[in-house]
């Protein structure tokens, strides 16, 4: 399988899908230091992501959060500090994700990894319930296989023909590649069997959900074997 692409001091570009693509989230009062004054729920992008560069200056894998009102231009908040770290695993993460739950306020989801170490297998993630994304509670990392592998990339939607949230991650499984795996959940603490859910046949990696957008789904994802870019061609 090819090496995982470092994320550089800038957030990536699976960063950006994350949030600008499919976590719109409400910017709370007060998110930023110093904010004057409440904004409107929905006014805003909210994006999660952790901090690393080549030389180490300025890395640190807690959860950073960062505002836009266009999805391009962003604003780091908290003086670009953590606003919450991972106490136990591997003592950091890489991948956050941000999802507006149905029933009120926010879950974010990320890969239980600290720096670089590929060969670093946890077969669990991390979880935080947030009311506003100020404060950060009920801190878990719910086991989602017993593979020999990782849980990288998780990302969440939700499954109205199920009623539950799917959690979507990059794991190789007994095909030898890496696929994107499922576990359905309606808590994101007790989680069903994983089961594959996309397996084109060769390594694939970081799955995005775009869900109901103009009553279609949209599944993103990175091919290990050509790379994130590809020729222009129709939706299909």
């Amino acid at each position: 399988m090819s090496a995982r692409p470092h994320s550089q001091a800038l957030p990536s570009r699976r960063l950006f899908l994350g949030a600008a693509a499919a976590t719109t989230a409400a910017l709370a009062a007060d998110l930023s230091l110093g904010a004057r004054s409440a904004q409107a729920a929905d006014s805003a992008y909210v994006m999660g992501y952790f901090t690393e560069s080549p030389s180490g200056l300025g890395t640190d894998y807690g959860l950073h959060l960062a505002v836009s009102t266009d999805s391009l231009n962003w604003t780091p908040l908290n003086q670009n500090n953590p606003v919450v770290t991972p106490t136990a695993g591997a003592g950091g993460l890489r991948d956050p994700f941000i999802l507006r739950k149905r029933e009120g306020g926010f879950i974010v989801i990320a890969t239980d990894l600290k720096g670089t170490d590929w060969g670093y297998n946890s077969q669990t993630i991390h979880v935080w319930d947030s009311a506003d994304l100020r404060s950060f509670t009920n801190y878990r990392r719910p086991h989602l296989h017993d593979m020999v592998t990782h849980s990288w990339a998780p990302e969440a939607f939700w499954d109205a023909s199920r009623g539950q949230y799917g959690i979507i991650y990059s794991s190789v499984n007994s095909s030898g590649h890496s696929v994107l795996m499922v576990n359905y959940t309606s808590d994101f603490t007790t989680v069903s069997a994983p089961q594959v859910f996309f397996d084109p046949g060769y390594d694939i990696i970081d799955g995005d959900m775009a869900v109901g957008v103009n009553g279609v789904n949209y599944l993103y994802f990175k091919s290990s074997s050509t790379g994130a870019w590809s020729a222009p061609a129709p939706p299909h």
